[in-house]
């Protein structure tokens, strides 16, 4: 009876390595994957072009409203991803 009680623990329980988030599983959209360095300044490089392609007159005004809406969320993004890692 002990073994068939430690038998049906362990089916019970699923393997820790079933449970585990991996990496390669992630989504960027998802706000558990992890940045590093480098997406955190091609993120500002792009907030950067965006803010380049905004004052530089040459696209059209609604374009250029949602690319100001966008600008800001790509720099917070970077900001909240560098302090989350402190």
């Amino acid at each position: 009876m002990l073994i068939i009680g430690a038998a049906r623990r362990r089916q019970s329980r699923p393997q820790r390595e079933e449970r585990d988030s991996q990496l390669d599983r992630c989504k960027a959209n998802f706000a558990s994957i992890a940045r590093i360095d480098t997406h955190a300044h091609q993120l500002q490089s792009a907030a950067a072009d965006l803010g380049r392609q905004i004052t530089s007159g040459l696209v059209p005004e609604p374009l250029a409203d949602r690319l100001r809406e966008r600008a800001p969320s790509l720099q917070v993004t970077v900001l909240t991803g560098l302090f989350r890692n402190i």
